[in-house]
């Protein structure tokens, strides 16, 4: 069987077959500049979360240290500077509550805890709680509820510079969280 084609036919299929081309190599590097774009929109804002996130972090860090000083003092050392940074620790929590429209589970996980705050705060005041259970097993813990969810930055699809930077950046958080637990223990 023998495919023979006439004169326009051939013209036809000289014409086409180039603008195929095109469109299909057009059609991709559409695809992928959208995808880099979508990604691109997606750490912009895990980035505004990061931030305010970390703002939290070491404004509990610092809430922390305070608490064990005070519980570790019996109330004697730094009420009034814990009362103070209640104070600043409760306008930054309000911030996330106001930031965190589409909660992850995460993030509802932390405003949770956020919300319990206030009955640990009153026991500390009151001397009601030791040193561990609000060391560890709340301020602690939460903070690291905070680091994992800053931790998401860094599995955004991206290009490796930007993975880069964003792992060095939650890396950065959590060892400056590591350095504010330890000199807070201390």
């Amino acid at each position: 069987m023998k495919i023979s084609f006439n004169t326009t036919t051939t013209v036809s299929l000289i014409s086409v077959l180039p603008l195929l081309v095109v469109l299909i190599f057009s059609s991709y590097f559409l695809y992928l500049s959208y995808t880099q774009y979508t990604n691109a929109n997606n750490i912009a804002d895990q980035l505004t979360k990061t931030q305010q996130l970390g703002k939290l972090s070491e404004e509990l860090a610092k809430e922390r240290s305070l608490s064990a000083v005070y519980i570790g003092s019996k109330g004697r050392f730094a009420e009034d500077l814990l009362k103070t940074q209640y104070n600043q620790t409760q306008s930054v929590t309000d911030q996330i509550k106001r930031l965190s429209l589409n909660q992850t589970n995460q993030e509802k996980k932390i405003i949770q805890t956020l919300d319990a705050i206030s009955s640990v705060r009153s026991r500390i005041i009151k001397l009601e709680a030791d040193f561990n259970t609000v060391y560890f097993d709340y301020y602690s813990h939460l903070n690291a509820q905070i680091l994992d969810e800053i931790r998401i930055i860094t599995t955004i699809p991206s290009t490796t510079e930007i993975s880069l930077f964003t792992t060095a950046l939650a890396a950065l958080y959590q060892d400056a969280d590591f350095s504010a637990q330890e000199r807070g223990f201390i």
